[in-house]
Formats: C-alpha cells, sequence, structure tokens
C-alpha cells in the first residue's frame, strides 16, 4: 500500500538522521570500483533548474556518474516525453494535464521539458538511462511500443538503458523487450514487489534503503536480478549500500555522492 507523502518525507528524514552518524566499514576494493551511482531526475532546484529537464542532466555530465534516472508520459499525439507529474501545475503553473497537449503545443508552453528522442542523442552511451515510464492512459499501446522502440532502437537494452516501473503491470505493454530489461519499484514495503520480480524473472528491483533487507538482496543475487536503493546522500549510508552487496544506488545528491566515492577510492589505493 502506498504510503501518504508527508509521512514518507518525515520517514525519509529519520533515516537520513540515523544513517548520517552510523559509521561503517570501508568496503573491499572490488564493491567500490562496482558502485553504480545513478541521478535521481538529475542536478536540479527546481527554481533555476528544473528536474528531468537538459539542463538538470547537464548538471552531472562531468561527474564520473553512471546512470540518470528520468519519467516518461506520453503527449496526445503519443510523443514520449521527459516529465514527472501528471500535470504542469506542481513546476510550471498550469493547471493542465500533459496528456491533453500535442507535442507541438507543449514545447511552445514548456519548452524545457524534452522528449525522449532529445535525452537519448544528448546522453544515450554516455550515462546508463534508469527509464520510469509513469502510470496514465494507454490509448494505442502498440503505437506506444512502437515509439518507444524507434527512440530507443540505437541503445542496446540492459546495457545501455531499463525500464522502470512503480505498478509492473506497465511495463507489460512493452512485449517486444527481454524480461531482463524491465525493473519494479517498491513504493512503501518491498515484499510484494521483490516477490513479483523474482517470480517473473525480471532484471531488477528498486526500494528504499531501509526497507530493503539483506535477506531480499540475497534471493535478488541468487537469481542473478540487480537491486537498487535510494535515495542515498551520505558517505556513511553510501558506505552501508555498497557493504550490503547494493548494485545501484539512486541519489538526489548524485554529484556529491560521487565525490565522496572518489575520495574513498583514492584513500584506499593510498594505504
Amino acid at each position: 500500500m502506498p504510503v501518504p507523502s508527508i509521512i514518507q518525507r518525515v520517514f525519509l528524514r529519520l533515516a537520513d538522521a540515523v544513517f548520517d552518524r552510523r559509521t561503517c566499514p570501508v568496503p573491499d576494493w572490488g564493491r567500490l570500483q562496482a558502485c553504480r551511482i545513478i541521478s535521481h531526475r538529475g542536478s536540479y532546484d527546481n527554481r533555476q533548474i528544473l528536474e528531468n529537464t537538459l539542463a538538470a542532466f547537464d548538471r552531472v555530465a562531468g561527474a564520473g556518474i553512471w546512470g540518470i534516472e528520468m519519467d516518461i508520459r506520453w503527449t496526445r499525439d503519443l510523443v514520449p516525453v521527459i516529465y514527472h507529474d501528471n500535470d504542469l501545475d506542481r513546476l510550471y503553473g498550469r493547471r493542465q494535464s500533459l496528456a491533453s497537449l500535442t507535442h507541438a503545443e507543449l514545447k511552445k508552453s514548456c519548452p524545457a521539458i524534452p522528449s525522449l528522442t532529445e535525452v537519448v542523442s544528448r546522453y544515450g552511451k554516455k550515462f546508463h538511462l534508469m527509464i520510469e515510464i509513469k502510470q496514465q492512459s494507454w490509448p494505442a499501446p502498440r503505437v506506444q511500443e512502437q515509439r518507444l522502440m524507434e527512440v530507443l532502437q540505437p541503445l542496446d537494452p540492459i546495457l545501455d538503458y531499463h525500464l522502470l516501473a512503480l505498478n509492473p503491470a506497465v511495463l507489460q505493454h512493452f512485449h517486444r523487450l527481454p524480461p531482463r530489461v524491465r525493473v519494479a519499484i517498491a513504493n512503501g514495503w518491498p515484499a510484494f514487489t521483490s516477490r513479483w520480480v523474482r517470480r517473473h524473472h525480471w532484471g531488477g528491483f528498486c526500494g528504499h534503503y531501509l526497507l530493503v533487507g539483506q535477506a531480499m538482496v540475497r534471493h535478488h543475487h541468487r537469481q542473478h536480478q540487480q537491486v537498487g536503493t535510494g535515495y542515498v546522500r551520505s558517505r556513511n549510508c553510501l558506505l552501508r549500500e555498497l557493504n550490503r552487496g547494493i548494485d545501484w544506488i539512486f541519489s538526489n545528491h548524485a554529484v556529491a555522492l560521487q565525490g565522496m566515492l572518489d575520495s574513498i577510492i583514492t584513500n584506499s589505493r593510498l594505504v
């Protein structure tokens, strides 16, 4: 069951406060080298730089970050664009559904919202793309799948990108992709989502770092599935997740986190 947003925010802050102060040992060299940090919606403040925009993604370029996470919705004429919310109110002050606009209308009113084509052209094979498909109506599933496949055609599934969803049923629309490119995200307690991923032999599973238990990590790794946790922000929490064998580290502070990792690796070489 989804956790109410205000409770979730309080919970996340309390968890961060605890783990910021809990000292963790530096993991072995192999785990340090295998660390994959993913920038959640880019680097943004939602004032001068908005989330899920080329400007937000440009701010993490050159920082050594492995991947970027983004959200996809479809316009009225079924163009996949990068945007999180159902409507334009929170970021653009427009009480209008994104799906009610054609791509041309959207670009005219909100030019900072990029299409998936723009993102793939600019960042494909430079970052690993973690593409979250948001839940919305599917007026023409075959057309939408075809459009997505055409945009992603220059990239290799699994090697260059994964598709993520909070509702696993959303990814069932993509019949032409291998199961291992699909990743389910748990919103709240992760047991159901974890079981779903293992039962359907998907590529991975993600959840909050405090809720994803070590037994879950072991179960997925036995099936050669990846495990991601969010939203890591401190050095101690990063070390904890690496010691637990977490594969993907999602963060809203990815640039700072990558700097911490680079410093740890440098100091480990000097020891």
